[in-house]
């Protein structure tokens, strides 16, 4: 096996480490709200604990790891005396402060075992086409581990595990994921939803150091560069392109490829975290990707689709324009297929390519934009 990649069961192990981490200090802070005389807090907690005590975690042959809460008692009693020694309301306040801080440490330290060598590959990959791309050494944002946890089982692939970049500290991207969902599963999403990150928000603007905030809605960030992501990463996962070699350092591309499939998928279904507008405008960028890089195909390759999609991503050219572009895009794609002969239809795609590879700036590709909305490309 690859240095620095792990087993299902070491990756199922881990998790049920976390969760006992959790398991201890829900019982730690049921003793102390016990003691300060919040009764209902203390049941309600007390109940939490005893679900943990009765959940399992298995491997995929159905061989229990480990039970997390069977050793939940051992850490009590040195809580206990603490409590008592410091019987404060102020006291005891401190004292839950303490052990919330502990327990974020150890779910943090926890999760590099199980995350880092999934992240080091997203952002391998991300850094590689982004550098290849623009001829620019920049690297992405460091990414920081931020563990929550809800003791529920979650439906959603956003609540199990998500990426962000905080709008109020833009230089870092957080990977956020429920302590208690950790499964082999959500481990292989990580490269997707990191990558989809970095890719589509880290990157953008990256020479002017802008705002890399867009709309849920944005055609360009969340759809067309959504699709940008997922063929990077299939390529990458496959082992080609300019960071196949990332292939090599995980242990089970294939489950990789098919849960960020998955994850990739939930983004463009209504009903789920996201409104109808947002999933029509998302799916009608992701369709314009798709449509664009065939266009790129015959002549100059994916290679070359990458290379201007993310040049674009990585320019000063503002949200909105970026999604005019799109919208344009679609409709001169729409326009060309609607010639009567696929010699006619090639021949315009060829001339289309040609166009976009020869907007050398953002005005130039702002310009574009604004013009085909208005004008038939035809």
């Amino acid at each position: 096996m690859p240095p620095g990649s792990s087993s299902i069961e070491s990756h199922l192990a881990c998790a049920a480490r976390l969760r006992l981490c959790v398991a201890r200090t829900l019982a730690s802070t049921r003793l102390a709200l016990i003691l300060s005389g919040d009764d209902d807090v203390a049941e309600n907690l007390d109940e939490q604990t005893r679900t943990m005590a009765r959940s399992e975690i298995s491997s995929p042959s159905g061989r229990t790891i480990d039970r997390f809460f069977a050793d939940v008692e051992q850490s009590l009693p040195a809580v206990l005396r603490a409590v008592l020694a410091r019987p404060s309301r102020a006291s005891i306040n401190t004292t839950l402060s303490a052990l919330a801080d502990e327990l974020r440490n150890e779910l943090t330290h926890g999760s590099d075992d199980i995350f880092g060598v999934h992240i080091d590959a997203a952002q391998i990959t991300a850094n590689s086409y982004y550098q290849s791309s623009t001829g620019d050494s920049t690297t992405g944002p460091p990414v920081t581990l931020e563990p929550w946890t809800q003791d529920v089982h979650v439906l959603r692939c956003d609540e199990q595990v998500a990426a962000k970049v905080p709008p109020d500290s833009p230089s870092r991207v957080e990977l956020r994921f429920n302590a208690l969902e950790v499964t082999d599963d959500v481990v292989c999403a990580v490269p997707y939803v990191l990558l989809h990150e970095l890719i589509c928000h880290a990157y953008a603007g990256i020479p002017s150091r802008g705002s890399r905030t867009c709309e849920a809605h944005s055609p360009f960030s969340e759809g067309l560069m959504d699709y940008v992501a997922g063929r990077i990463l299939a390529e990458t996962l496959e082992g080609r392109g300019v960071a196949g070699g990332v292939a090599q350092m995980l242990p089970d591309t294939f489950r990789c490829l098919a849960v960020g499939a998955a994850y990739q998928s939930a983004r463009y279904e209504s009903g789920t975290a996201f409104g109808r507008r947002e999933v029509a405008a998302r799916k009608f960028g992701w369709e314009t990707g798709g449509a664009l890089e065939r266009c790129f195909l015959p002549h100059l390759g994916s290679t070359a689709f990458f290379s201007w999609t993310v040049c674009v991503n990585a320019s000063d050219l503002p949200h909105d324009d970026r999604d005019t572009l799109v919208v344009a895009i679609g409709r001169v794609l729409t326009q060309i297929r609607g010639l009567p002969n696929e010699g006619a239809r090639t021949t315009e795609r060829v001339r289309l390519v040609e166009v976009l590879g020869g907007l050398s700036d953002p005005a130039a590709v702002a310009a574009f934009g604004g013009r085909y909305l208005d004008e038939k490309w035809l």
